[in-house]
C-alpha cells in the first residue's frame, strides 16, 4: 500500500489570487431562514458561536455556519412603547444583561414575548442596539437591513460565475478579509492614488482596499483600488461621511502624523 505524503504547500495564496482574478475557487453559501429560537448564553450547550464578526450557528438541516442576530425573547412592550433592540456583536450592553433570556433569528419579522402577559407578538422588524451601531462599522440599521443583506448573497452567486459567497453583516463577502490581504500584497500595499507605500507590518492596516463601483460583493481585480486610509475617506461624499466617526478620525490623524509630516488633528 502506497504511503501517504502531506503536501509541501497548501496553495492559499494561489487561491486568494484566483479569488481577486475572478474564479470561482469554493462553493458559494445561500441565505436559508432559520425558525426563532431561544439561547442561553450562559448555557455550555448553547449552540452559537461568538466572534468579533457576530454569532453564528450551525444550520441543522445543511450543516452550515450562518450569521445570526440576538434580541431579548421577554420584554415589557407597554412600559416602554417599543421593542427589544437587536444585537449583531458581544457589545457593552449585552455582556451586562447576559444573564437575560435571548432569542438568536436571521430574518426580519421576529416574535417577542410581552412580558406583562406572557403573549407573544410579532415584529415585523427591530432597530439596532446603539453600542452595536458604534463598535461594528457600517451595521444594518434593521433586522430587515440584515436579512437583506444576507438574501442579496443567493441573488449574487446567482448572477456571477466566480465566488461571492453569502454577506457578512456589513455587506462584505465571507472571505473578504482574504481577497483584501491577497490584493494589497499583491499592491505591494501601496496607494494606488497617491504612491504612498508602507513596509512596516504595524502600519499596514493604514491601506485599504475599495470597491471602485460601490459593490462590495464584487471582488474582481478591476473592481479592487488598494488606498491608503486618506485616499480612502476622500474618494466620494459616501466615504467621507463613513470617515467622520471620532473612531475613524483618530486613524487619520495617526496615519498623518506619521506619513504626512501634519501635526495631530486632536
Amino acid at each position: 500500500m502506497e504511503e501517504s505524503v502531506m503536501p509541501i504547500y497548501s496553495f492559499n495564496g494561489l487561491k486568494n489570487l484566483l479569488r481577486i482574478k475572478g474564479f470561482r475557487v469554493d462553493k458559494a453559501q445561500a441565505y436559508r431562514p432559520l425558525e426563532v429560537e431561544n439561547v442561553d448564553l450562559n448555557s455550555p450547550r448553547c449552540n452559537l458561536e461568538i466572534t468579533n464578526d457576530g454569532f453564528f450557528v450551525i444550520d441543522p438541516v445543511d450543516g452550515e455556519k450562518r450569521q445570526v442576530f440576538l434580541y431579548m425573547q421577554n420584554y415589557d412592550i407597554e412600559k416602554y412603547n417599543d421593542y427589544p433592540r437587536f444585537h449583531i456583536c458581544n457589545c457593552s450592553t449585552l455582556q451586562m444583561y447576559s444573564r437575560g433570556s435571548y432569542r438568536r433569528a436571521n430574518t426580519a419579522r421576529v416574535k417577542v414575548k410581552n412580558r406583562s402577559d406572557g403573549r407573544e407578538v410579532w415584529v415585523d422588524s427591530l432597530k439596532l442596539c446603539q453600542n452595536c451601531a458604534s463598535k461594528m462599522f457600517n451595521a444594518p440599521k434593521t433586522t430587515a437591513d440584515f436579512e437583506r443583506v444576507m438574501r442579496q448573497a443567493a441573488a449574487s452567486s446567482e448572477r456571477n460565475d466566480y465566488k461571492r459567497g453569502e454577506l457578512d453583516i456589513r455587506g462584505y463577502t465571507k472571505d473578504w478579509s482574504k481577497v483584501s490581504e491577497a490584493y494589497r500584497n499583491l499592491k505591494q500595499f501601496k496607494c494606488e492614488q497617491c504612491g504612498v507605500q508602507i513596509t512596516n507590518p504595524f502600519d499596514q492596516c493604514f491601506i485599504q482596499v475599495h470597491h471602485i463601483s460601490g459593490d462590495k460583493t464584487d471582488n474582481r481585480e478591476q473592481n479592487l483600488k488598494c488606498l491608503c486610509v486618506e485616499c480612502h475617506s476622500q474618494i466620494d461624499e459616501r466615504h467621507k461621511k463613513n470617515f467622520s466617526t471620532k473612531a475613524n478620525l483618530l486613524v487619520l490623524d495617526d496615519f498623518r502624523k506619521k506619513y504626512r509630516g501634519q501635526q495631530g488633528l486632536f
